[in-house]
């Protein structure tokens, strides 16, 4: 189904959504192929992306903990095997979202081990897809025995989508969950108002300059002491640099992704 039809059932059935996507449009410059004209020194601040065992190494120093056995746990070993069997499913049928929006296991590998560092006791994410890095969270919190996540994606326009959204999500950790279907301009600033302080937050939604640089100064005044952040694609304009340069009193990274030619950002707010 083209677009315009879309656009018009939901006119109809879902009024809200349709003036998200309607004006999102008309606001937010497309990010394609912008990454192509940064280079990566001007995108990572003029710094080398670490490496996964020196990211690791990172949070030790952070935290004051050990890493090393929590990449160990059954739990984190679980949530991988039920994702890679789940994914093989889906490449091989027709699907309303590309396989490619997946997060990188790196990036949800990650979130996992900070999250069951930090052990926060709120959780925002923006950008959900199959829910890859939404499963490793929650996984986490259930580790935690503590926490919840909410979860901000506005779908692609796509017939049958509905199906896929966080389908990679075992129904066992929905206790924590929480999805919020609308574009992050919309939800991010009415539910920072119903949170407390946010421990943790994850960019994985549009990396345009403009998204981008609106979710990261809508969330700074409603950080924690100790809050950690952390941006997908940082390398695909100057928006992190320039947040962490302004808005950062803490530590800082970019770290390399295992699949994907692109970096994540990381930050500790002191």
């Amino acid at each position: 189904m083209t677009t315009v039809p879309l656009l018009l059932r939901l006119l109809v059935k879902h009024p809200h959504e349709f003036f998200d996507r309607v004006t999102d449009r008309l606001t937010i410059p497309r990010s394609a192929g912008q990454a192509a004209t940064l280079s990566a020194e001007y995108a990572l601040g003029g710094e080398s992306a670490l490496e996964w065992q020196a990211a690791m190494e990172l949070l030790e120093d952070v935290f004051g903990e050990e890493v090393w056995s929590i990449l160990e746990e059954p739990a984190l070993r679980a949530i991988q095997h039920h994702i890679d069997d789940k994914i093989r499913v889906l490449a091989g049928a027709s699907t309303a979202i590309p396989l490619h929006y997946n997060a990188d296991y790196s990036l949800a590998r990650f979130c996992y081990v900070v999250c069951r560092l930090r052990k926060p006791l709120v959780v925002v994410e923006t950008g959900v897809a199959y829910g890859v890095t939404t499963a490793f969270i929650l996984a986490a919190l259930r580790q935690n025995e503590r926490g919840f996540l909410h979860s901000i994606d506005l779908p692609p326009l796509v017939a049958d989508v509905d199906r896929f959204v966080g389908s990679l999500v075992p129904s066992e950790l929905n206790a924590r969950w929480r999805f919020h279907r609308r574009s992050s301009r919309r939800v991010l600033p009415g539910l920072l108002k119903t949170l407390s302080a946010i421990e943790m937050f994850v960019h994985d939604s549009d990396h345009s300059e403009t998204n981008m640089r609106f979710e990261l100064r809508t969330i700074s005044n409603h950080l924690s002491s100790g809050a950690v952040v952390v941006a997908d694609d940082v390398n695909s304009n100057g928006v992190w640099k320039e947040w962490t340069s302004k808005s950062v009193t803490g530590v800082s990274a970019t770290i390399a992704q295992s699949a994907k030619a692109a970096s994540f950002g990381f930050s500790f707010l002191s």
